[in-house]
């Protein structure tokens, strides 16, 4: 046996490994995706408090962002938002608004925290609102299992494929075994 055919079985099994991994980890990024407390996720609604420090600044996001809001008859630019300690009553945000025609995905203005603490941040006909940057922002699990199926894909399947090219029997095989001999009929004619 030559050692690229004892190699075939070994870059099959590797290749079926990493593209199985990659579906699974597929699998993994839909079901976070799907709700996730970001407003880049598909679903999962903003969290009721989130953590800022004094002088940092915050992104205040919606689903579709500027757009979004323009669609449901609000202008971004005169958007007003609040902010609230648990027990306390809302308090006006001073806010930066972003462009009507921002590249922003998400975002439709920033704040700059008055204070350390939990808040409960919302705008006028929007309602509880996301603030992805947060201190105490969820970690996006969704993006490394992208990531990590992307990577095992992108891997495994040239490995099976070239284990398959590899597995069957090459022009150059065949002629090489009758190179070696001489038929003895042949000799007889010659």
């Amino acid at each position: 046996m030559t050692e690229g055919r004892r190699r075939t079985p070994i870059i099959a099994i590797v290749g079926t490994v990493l593209v199985l991994a990659g579906l699974g980890f597929w699998a993994l990024y839909v079901q976070a995706s799907a709700d996730e407390p970001h407003a880049y996720a598909r679903g999962g609604a903003p969290p009721q408090y989130v953590r800022v420090e004094i002088g940092k600044t915050y992104r205040i996001a919606v689903r579709g962002g500027v757009a979004t809001l323009a669609k449901a008859g609000l202008d971004p630019a005169t958007l007003t938002c609040t902010a609230a300690r648990p027990g306390e009553g809302p308090g006006a945000l001073s806010l930066s608004f972003e462009n009507k025609d921002t590249k922003a995905t998400n975002d439709v203005a920033s704040f700059v925290a008055a204070m350390n603490g939990r808040l409960h941040v919302e705008c006028a006909g929007v309602g509880a609102v996301f603030v992805d940057n947060a201190e105490d922002s969820a970690v996006d699990w969704s993006g490394l299992w992208l990531v990590l199926a992307s990577l095992a894909l992108v891997v495994g399947t040239p490995l099976i494929l070239s284990a398959l090219r590899g597995s069957g029997n090459r022009p150059g095989d065949s002629v090489a075994a009758d190179v070696g001999g001489v038929d003895p009929a042949a000799e007889e004619v010659l």
